[in-house]
């Protein structure tokens, strides 16, 4: 076990406990008077926010089993690009190694890994010239990153479904908005040129376009193109070499 790289992975999960914490707390409320204890074990099993919040609604309304399931794989499409990318880092893992990563992903843990895989390589690269860090360090990180986030989450759930009758209505009303705060926070931290703002507003502007037609696949289109976009613009400034990690 590496122990800076469990140091850095536990500093950067902060802010992602901080978000998880009152939003899988709301969830925790919501669920318990439909799903009872199955809430907290939905929070174990599924580890997804905003599905987890989509799934509950559906089930309030008497949905099929199937029709949820097929509602959540859209939403949560995005993961397969989330989950190549990190790939990269991952490649030379075995499939039981891979599997406990790709359980772990959010939106959120996406977003910090991403930034923090590329800062443990920086290091490597000062330490050694290697710009490429060993897959035991990315998977140390990664699982420790992973592992503090999906605690957090559970943990909120549980305290949500023992001691949501004593928590106000206009403070439960708020707090699935969490989820949406942290993830802008980290896509302003994420930012650092004005390529970057420009592709997010693509993404934003596609993604709010295809709400209304696209249903879940929005999310989805929204990310290809801007990743493309993003993709091609870098390949453009390093005059069209591209980078192997």
């Amino acid at each position: 076990m590496d122990a800076s790289e469990v140091k850095l992975a536990a500093k950067h999960s902060l802010p992602i406990v901080l978000g998880y914490l009152p939003a899988s707390m709301a969830f925790g409320v919501l669920a318990a008077n439909y799903l009872g204890n199955n809430s907290i074990l939905m929070s174990a099993l599924v580890f997804a926010g905003a599905s987890q919040f989509a799934a509950l609604q559906l089930v309030i309304l008497s949905s099929s089993a199937v029709f949820i399931v097929f509602t959540t794989f859209l939403i949560n499409l995005r993961h397969i690009l989330m989950s190549s990318f990190l790939n990269t880092y991952h490649k030379s893992h075995g499939r039981l190694k891979k599997i406990l990563i790709a359980f772990g992903i959010t939106d959120e843990t996406f977003a910090i890994a991403s930034n923090g895989l590329k800062e443990l390589s920086l290091k490597s690269e000062q330490e050694s010239s290697v710009s490429v860090i060993t897959s035991s360090k990315a998977f140390t990180y990664q699982f420790t990153l992973n592992s503090i986030s999906y605690l957090s989450w559970v943990f909120g759930t549980f305290l949500g479904f023992k001691i949501g009758g004593v928590i106000p209505g206009e403070i439960l009303e708020v707090l699935p908005f969490v989820l949406t705060a942290l993830f802008l926070y980290l896509l302003v931290t994420n930012i650092s040129s004005r390529r970057d703002v420009g592709i997010a507003a693509v993404a934003g502007i596609i993604a709010v376009l295809l709400s209304k037609h696209a249903v879940g696949w929005n999310i989805f289109i929204a990310t290809v193109v801007a990743c493309f976009i993003g993709g091609k613009l870098e390949r453009k400034e390093r005059g069209d070499g591209f980078e192997e990690r």
